[in-house]
């Protein structure tokens, strides 16, 4: 009989209801605080904190300023650079297919996008055709 429905025939020394090795969801409740009671149900549960606390306001602020300053640094040193130089020379020159300097002052722009404008407009930047000197201009000419 036990072979044949697939189930094995018991043993004395077999256990009618083999205990469970997961805890029932009694053992998940939430508990009140200042005591081990048990809650009856998650929705009676206190308000969860916040993993960490937030920023106030002067705080926000002050990590603006100080990404700002970074970003204002970092767009006056490329255009300090002989690339921009030639960028000036070729917008003189009246062409408007020029690469556009990445705006610091866009708060809604995080830091890896930022890093990612400033590296394509810097390669952009290096990528631009050699501007012609005034004296290769007036041999042409």
């Amino acid at each position: 009989l036990g072979a044949r429905s697939g189930r094995s025939i018991p043993t004395p020394y077999t256990p009618l209801r083999r205990r469970s090795r997961h805890r029932d969801d009694s053992q998940f409740a939430a508990r009140t605080p200042g005591s081990n009671k048990r809650l009856r149900s998650a929705a009676m549960a206190p308000a969860a904190l916040p993993a960490w606390p937030i920023p106030e306001a002067a705080t926000l602020q002050a990590d603006w300023n100080r990404r700002h300053g970074k970003r204002s640094n970092a767009i006056q040193a490329i255009k300090a650079s002989a690339e921009y130089a030639k960028l000036a020379l070729l917008r003189e020159e009246g062409r408007n297919d020029l690469p556009l300097t990445p705006d610091a002052d866009d708060e809604s722009t995080s830091k890896r996008q930022w890093e990612a404008s400033v590296m394509h407009w810097r390669n952009a930047l290096k990528s631009l055709p050699q501007a012609p000197s005034q004296k290769e201009a007036d041999a042409i000419i």
